[in-house]
């Protein structure tokens, strides 16, 4: 479920397969490139990728599509981009179709953890009304550096791969997979990549001191994971400056992209 509000929604596709046995395998992702998704409701097959993990192979992440126009899908809190781990050693049985939900890894891993903003360990939910990632709510990639980021059941990181450029389209779902080479060694950059001054009332920078790293765009999220601000690069930049004078006191995040990688940090306005 795309969360817990007992709300009309479609069974999450992986058990439609596992379970009822009315959609077909979910299809592996093993290379780069541009994937497309139908949606849970509107078909039996090509509604459910994963790509398995590069640390512990018995973990999968699962990517599917749901749409608040599709036959019990009504009661979605929006349309879009799902994202769950999925679990091989965890026994299969019907307390794991609720997800998050009615139990904690305090007891017991999760089979099936869908991942919200706001959480990175099984122990906090996060906001289970924004698991969707899609356009209209300005959440349109998942990485490491973004909220929520993809980790494992013991909470370790997972900086293997990123997807972008999340599109709906109708009944489809467009996504982009790149994935990285050791996983680990990517991201380097954090520590060569400043956000200051921290807390910001007017202006934030941005500076990339990593080996003449060029910025080309930052992007400025609220805790909910929206997109609030966006500056592009020009001329092949090492520091890009926000205004942020409008934004409400609070914690935000920056998305750096730079022609080294990515990475994200946060700050207070104040």
């Amino acid at each position: 479920m795309m969360c817990s509000n007992y709300q009309n929604n479609q069974m999450a596709a992986i058990y439609k397969n596992k379970i009822l046995h009315v959609s077909d395998d979910p299809i592996e992702i093993t290379e780069d490139g541009d994937y497309t998704l139908q949606s849970v409701g509107s078909s039996p097959s090509q509604n459910c990728y994963y790509i398995r993990s590069q640390i512990d192979p018995s973990q999968w992440y699962v990517f599917e599509y749901r749409r608040q126009e599709d036959l019990f899908d009504e009661g979605i809190p929006g349309t879009g981009l799902l994202i769950a781990r999925w679990n091989d050693t965890v026994s299969m049985d019907y307390n794991g179709m609720f997800a998050n939900a009615f139990f904690d890894f305090y007891n017991r891993a999760h089979q099936y953890w869908i991942f919200r903003p706001g959480s990175d360990v099984d122990t906090v939910d996060g906001n289970i009304y924004n698991a969707y990632f899609s356009q209209a709510v300005g959440r349109t990639s998942f990485g490491p550096t973004t909220d929520p980021h993809p980790y494992l059941t013991d909470g370790t990181p997972e900086h293997s791969f990123e997807i972008t450029n999340i599109q709906e389209n109708g009944p489809e779902l467009t996504f982009h997979v790149h994935f990285y080479n050791n996983g680990v060694g990517d991201y380097a950059l954090e520590d060569n990549v400043t956000v200051y001054p921290n807390p910001a009332k007017d202006v934030v920078n941005v500076q990339c001191t990593m080996n003449n790293a060029q910025c080309s765009g930052v992007e400025v999220f609220d805790v909910y994971g929206k997109v609030v601000r966006t500056v592009v690069g020009v001329n092949n930049d090492s520091s890009l400056q926000i205004n942020v004078s409008g934004l409400a006191p609070g914690m935000y995040f920056v998305r750096v992209a730079t022609d080294k990688g990515a990475v994200t940090k946060q700050f207070v306005k104040r």
